[in-house]
């Protein structure tokens, strides 16, 4: 038997957790939607976030520092600031204005009306316009709203044309010339689809180019109001003479555009935002160049250059806020306080706690090694599709396995055996993810849920590895549509474990108790919602905890019935249950937070104090240390459990080594560890439930390396059954303890 070793955990939880309140984590980053800059103050800039409610988040300082300034229900797809500095934002039904740097917000109803792109005119700030369209009847009609005392009021025009779809995309000002605008919009029942009107105030002209692209973004180059940028689905078209000849910009064509800007410092500069980087130009848009050095995520919305220095620019993504000082030639993330991400699941390993990874959406995967007080991003490929669950090896902190859930192709099985440098493509069988699990006593060996295709239908399916994939066992469920999203492993019988979801529209719950060979479909009885969570108690297989949209449920029969455990949670996205602590739960939901239960399910209690952001969508649990939680818009959060020791003297403790050898054990085993320092040593043997099984040694040790045999038997002189044992070590003012396989 090989020796295991584990990074020793300071403190260990046998009991409920004391009071604390979440701490903000991170990683810092998240989508943004938007990207506006004061031309009166360049180094105050505002941002938007792709979450509900949308986050508006403000720098004063470039962009080195955010802070939440306030937030927005409803849908927001854009935000502009005036010369004065008054603060725009519009979408669906509604124009927005601030007139004090966007703490609060005034609204202009825009009935039936969606707002793409607001615009407002640097030299006369009094004018501002804005451009989407609006449903009559059954067409879509380009909607014009224009405001000519600083949008307190505002005025609308439609567009009126006899054509079914016509969507207004982009508005823009010169910068140079006061009167001068442009607007650019898709006429979908026209050979010509692109549509483009340019001109003076209220007095625009038709300058289309013959073209069938979608546009998206316009801008004029300052100085010159006959050359004009315009971003599209396909490329950037430019004209130089006023539309009446157009051409595709070179270097531009494949690529999806969303924002196209000029310099104002810099005429010849231009910059547009794409579907992987960023494209700049140095020829006044004439020609193209990508620029992805330094930049991560995809969907670059933005590129805004700064209205004072033509070497500074800005992007935005999936990951968060990017600047260049260069023109544009490299990046730096620039991301601190934008606590604005999308966790979708946490992932850490029992043997090494302050190990904790965390999947973003639009991110990829980040690891912290300090209990989540600092971040950095793995190298994970992802971006052929979203993690929607991911699972660590019980014994290590180095291998994890992180499921795609198939966002631009089809679902993919990741796994690392290096901490996040590498990963490696290890399964891709499911046309539909779900879930990813770990065996707590078997070392590499996991399980996946999910669906395959079968006809036209999907249907459930489960696979396990025991050598960290592949090879795979599989298991399709069911012969009818059905779809898995939720597994859980019973920690005292790792032969038991369940899968659950829907199935023609109902709740879904299977279970194997012979690890994998068998399956039946449990009746479920009084459950009620698609499971998307499931844990079962650590020290009764029978009892499995079942999360839906209506609540959670407790079945104490193996999933044959269940019984809802509260009136009021509702919404359950995860569950963790305590190896530890038998009765201890934790569970997180879409818009309640998180609850606990110390009774194995039968009351709970919110644990919500510092927690801002109460969509939870995922939980991890560091035994007696911390609990993690992932929310929809704040990234991560983590509630200390520390017991007994003050967090603020814990977090100083020296670290010290266990080690179990053999492991797993066929009878005895022996401690091994080395002191600091000589005291009172006390070493204790616990089982899942928590009860003191033995204590082999309690007295005083000598500085130095020691070993302690452990006989496999209680304190009684039983032998102790098999099963998984917590061992442990108080030594002065520190705790380790290490988890043993009785394996006879």
């Amino acid at each position: 038997m090989g020796r295991f070793v584990i990074i020793v955990m300071p403190l260990l939880l046998l009991v409920p957790p004391i009071a604390a309140d979440w701490e903000s984590t991170g990683p810092p980053g998240g989508p943004i939607l938007d990207l506006a800059q004061s031309p009166s103050s360049p180094t105050v800039l505002y941002l938007i976030s792709n979450n509900d409610p949308v986050d508006v988040m403000k720098t004063t300082d470039g962009g080195l520092n955010w802070y939440r300034v306030s937030t927005m229900d409803g849908t927001v797809n854009c935000i502009e600031v005036s010369s004065n500095g008054n603060v725009f934002m519009a979408g669906v039904e509604h124009i927005w204005r601030s007139v004090d740097g966007g703490l609060s917000w005034a609204s202009t109803g825009c009935p039936s009306c969606v707002i793409r792109d607001i615009a407002s005119n640097v030299l006369m700030p009094s004018r501002v316009i804005a451009i989407g369209d609006t449903l009559t009847g059954s067409w879509h009609d380009v909607m014009y709203y224009w405001s000519e005392d600083g949008g307190a009021t505002w005025s609308d025009q439609p567009f009126l044309v006899s054509m079914s779809q016509f969507f207004g995309y982009g508005a823009a000002f010169s910068r140079t010339d006061a009167g001068f605008n442009y607007q650019c919009m898709y006429a979908s029942d026209i050979p010509d689809k692109c549509t483009v009107f340019a001109g003076s105030w209220m007095t625009g002209y038709n300058i289309s180019p013959s073209s069938t692209w979608c546009p998206t973004s316009i801008d004029g180059r300052p100085g010159d109001t006959e050359t004009i940028l315009v971003g599209t689905y396909n490329g950037i078209l430019r004209t130089d003479d006023l539309g009446t000849n157009w051409s595709t910009a070179g270097g531009s064509s494949s690529h999806i555009y969303y924002d196209v800007s000029y310099s104002p410092a810099n005429g010849n500069y231009a910059y547009a935002s794409s579907d992987l980087s960023v494209h700049r130009s140095t020829d006044a848009g004439q020609t193209w160049t990508s620029s992805s050095s330094g930049l991560a995520g995809w969907t670059f919305l933005t590129a805004v250059p700064s209205c004072s220095d033509q070497n500074t620019v800005y992007t935005t993504s999936s990951a968060g806020f990017f600047r260049s000082t260069d023109a544009g030639v490299t990046w730096t993330p620039s991301n601190s306080g934008l606590l604005i991400g999308q966790s979708r699941a946490m992932a850490l390993s029992p043997s090494q706690p302050q190990t904790v990874y965390q999947a973003q959406n639009g991110m990829g995967v980040w690891k912290s090694t300090d209990n989540g007080e600092t971040w950095a991003a793995t190298t994970s490929p992802f971006f052929a599709g979203e993690v929607c669950a991911m699972a660590a090896n019980s014994d290590t902190d180095v291998e994890v396995l992180a499921l795609t859930s198939g966002l631009y192709s089809s679902p993919r099985l990741y796994r690392t055996t290096n901490g996040g440098s590498s990963w490696t493509s290890v399964d891709q069988h499911y046309a539909s993810a779900g879930a990813v699990c770990p065996d707590p006593a078997s070392a590499g060996t996991y399980w996946t849920a999910g669906s395959v295709t079968s006809g036209s239908v999907q249907l459930a399916c489960v696979s396990k590895t025991t050598t960290s994939g592949p090879p795979w066992e599989r298991d399709t469920l069911t012969t009818s549509d059905s779809r898995l999203h939720a597994l859980a492993v019973a920690p005292s019988a790792t032969s038991t474990v369940y899968a659950g979801g829907r199935e023609l529209g109902s709740p879904a719950l299977y279970r194997t108790t012979d690890g994998g060979s068998t399956w039946t479909k449990m009746s479920a009885t009084g459950l009620f919602g698609y499971i998307y969570a499931l844990a079962v108690r650590p020290d009764a297989p029978n009892t499995v905890y079942a999360g839906t949209p209506q609540g959670i449920f407790r079945s104490t029969n193996g999933g044959s019935s269940f019984t809802k455990v509260s009136a009021t949670i509702a919404g359950v996205q995860c569950i963790v249950a305590d190896p530890l602590a038998s009765a201890l739960l934790y569970l997180g939901t879409e818009s309640m937070g998180v609850h606990t239960s110390t009774d194995g399910g039968t009351t709970w209690t919110p644990i919500n104090d510092g927690l801002t952001n109460t969509c939870v969508n995922c939980l991890a649990l560091a035994s007696g240390q911390y609990l993690h939680a992932g929310t929809q818009g704040s990234a991560g959060y983590r509630l200390s459990l520390s017991v007994g020791i003050p967090e603020s003297e814990a977090a100083t403790l020296p670290l010290f080594r266990l080690s179990l050898t053999p492991n797993p054990s066929e009878g005895s085993t022996t401690a091994l560890f080395e002191l600091p320092e000589a005291g009172p040593v006390r070493l204790e043997v616990f089982d899942l439930a928590g009860r003191l099984a033995a204590v082999p040694i309690s007295g005083w040790l000598g500085a130095g390396a020691h070993n302690v045999l452990w006989d496999g038997r209680t304190d009684s002189g039983i032998m102790a059954p098999n099963g998984i044992y917590l061992i442990r070590l108080t030594a002065g003012s520190r705790q380790a303890s290490a988890r043993l396989v009785l394996a006879r």
